[in-house]
């Protein structure tokens, strides 16, 4: 074989290779593209339910208790919820915690307290809870709203 035949022969190769390549790759294709970049989005929904009559020592009973869903609506499980309780008096002073509760298999997290009877669930006053998640690689970060006892 020539030398002049060697170089088309690999010059044929060289270029069969590439349109393959590109065929290969996808490149010149158009089209939308899907998936989602980064964690899914999540939600939290808070309640204050379950309030008792006032008993012996005046206080009433009552449970906290929220949902952790994705952006579906499904359950979000096995992931810390960190609920916020923030108490006023009639004062006006005010105090508050932090408790640390894991979401069940249904998404749910719950804690039954015990209090004083609310004295008002104005906005900016009484008592109140507000829940978020801190995300993961898997999921984003939310919190709820602030959410008045009302017993």
């Amino acid at each position: 074989m020539s030398r002049n035949t060697l170089l088309i022969a690999i010059a044929a190769i060289v270029v069969v290779g590439i349109a393959v390549g590109v065929l290969i790759s996808g490149v010149g294709q158009n089209g939308k593209l899907s998936g989602s970049i980064g964690p899914t989005p999540t939600s939290i929904n808070l309640s204050v339910s379950g309030c008792s009559p006032p008993d012996y020592a005046g206080l009433v009973s009552f449970a906290v208790t929220g949902y952790l869903l994705d952006a579906g609506g499904g359950p979000v499980a096995n992931r810390t919820v960190n609920l916020v309780s923030i108490g006023c008096t009639d004062g006006g002073a005010c105090f508050s915690g932090v408790e640390s509760l894991v979401t069940r298999s249904d998404g749910s997290f719950s804690v039954k307290k015990r209090g004083a009877p609310s004295v008002n669930a104005t906005p900016g006053t009484g008592d109140h809870y507000r829940a978020s998640f801190a995300g993961d690689a898997q999921y984003g970060a939310s919190s709820s709203g602030d959410v008045y006892r009302t017993c």
